[in-house]
């Protein structure tokens, strides 16, 4: 155990190792662990509930989490398996449960390489930021934060449980979740993210487009945008790869101004929302500025 590990807050994760306990009992007497994980942990200690579904984590092979929630499940979706993930739903409770895992793009390839672990830590420094590499055990209910992770939030640092540059290269679409971070949790991003993200923008050109998209929508979704995450200096004016993404996955490329429209989160959501532009389905559920 790391020594940033420790007891989990008193309540604060109470309702929700009760709600999994029935999958998260027949793991441990099974012989494996089983933890929440990532955004859910995040969002909790900051005394918020924005995820809707729940992550888990454990050091059950696939193919055992699928024998393993046969008959507590009310339903469950394979899709995911070959990439270690099942998802289940329990009741009104919906969850994805992933074998530990790491996850990195190889050269130019726009499909990730995917290593299962059974090593709780291995998997959380492949995390993207070190708020998100957090978990809880469900049973023991011990916090597992070996990459500080709660005194960064304490502390408004957006910092990557690796070097910016490793991470980055990792997974090129973190560049971009970092905007989102940065406007909806008010954090600053920690010395050398922003160099990192300069000199590896290339990398985005190997990301879907369909990744892209949905980044970008949960950016400009975000409910209390600040100028800091517009004023990023590692937002390029013109991304390789831009165009591809664009008239690929329908958004328009540039808005009235010239600028990339996409990566402008304050004048390029509202301005969105003026002139029409964007996929129509989804401006209803952008905020006003």
């Amino acid at each position: 155990m790391s020594a940033l590990d420790g007891p989990v807050p008193v309540g604060i994760f109470d309702d929700l190792c009760a709600a999994v306990s029935p999958v998260a009992d027949r793991f441990l007497a099974n012989g494996f662990r089983f933890y929440l994980v990532g955004g859910v942990v995040r969002d909790r200690l900051l005394g918020v509930d924005r995820t809707p579904d729940l992550d888990l984590t454990t050091d059950a092979p696939p193919e055992r989490i699928r024998e393993l929630v046969d008959g507590v499940a009310d339903t469950v979706w394979l899709q995911g398996e070959r990439f270690g993930t099942v998802g289940i739903r329990l009741g009104d409770l919906t969850m994805e449960i992933t074998t530990h895992r790491a996850e990195a793009y190889m050269g130019d390839s726009r499909k990730p390489v995917v290593r299962f672990s059974t090593d709780l830590h291995e998997d959380l420094v492949r995390r993207d930021f070190t708020v998100n590499a957090m978990a809880v055990e469900v049973v023991e209910r011990t916090l597992h934060d070996p990459y500080d992770g709660r005194a960064d939030l304490g502390r408004g640092i957006l910092k990557t449980p690796l070097p910016p540059e490793e991470s980055f290269s990792d997974d090129p679409l973190r560049m971009l979740r970092a905007a989102r971070f940065v406007a909806r949790y008010a954090l600053v991003p920690a010395e050398g993210l922003v160099g990192a993200a300069q000199s590896l923008v290339g990398r985005m050109a190997i990301v879907s487009a369909e990744r892209i998209r949905d980044e970008l929508f949960r950016l400009l979704e975000v409910e209390d945008r600040t100028t800091r995450s517009c004023d990023l200096p590692f937002w390029p004016s013109r991304l390789e790869g831009w165009r591809h993404a664009s008239s690929t996955c329908g958004c328009p490329e540039q808005i009235s101004d010239g600028s990339p429209s996409w990566w402008m989160v304050q004048t390029g959501s509202s301005r969105v929302r003026q002139t029409g532009r964007g996929p129509t389905n989804r401006s209803a559920a952008w905020p006003s500025p």
